[in-house]
């Protein structure tokens, strides 16, 4: 979480891991901690207290279909 309205994850996908931020969506903290999600995003780049990095800046999420 970011303060109470912002939803900071580290997702993980075929090896990988990366940050990402969901804007105003603080309220589903408690719903995706260890689900499998389908995540539609935008690749950005943070730029915070001197450094960058890549960041996912979410769009929306779904439960991840089971096949």
């Amino acid at each position: 979480m970011v303060g109470n309205r912002h939803l900071k994850m580290r997702v993980y996908g075929d090896g990988v891991s990366c940050s990402s931020i969901w804007f105003n969506r603080g309220d589903y903290a408690q719903n995706v901690e260890g689900v499998r999600l389908d995540i539609a995003f935008t690749p950005q780049i943070n730029y915070w207290n001197g450094s960058s990095n890549i960041q996912l800046k979410v769009r929306d999420i779904a439960a991840a279909s089971s096949d």
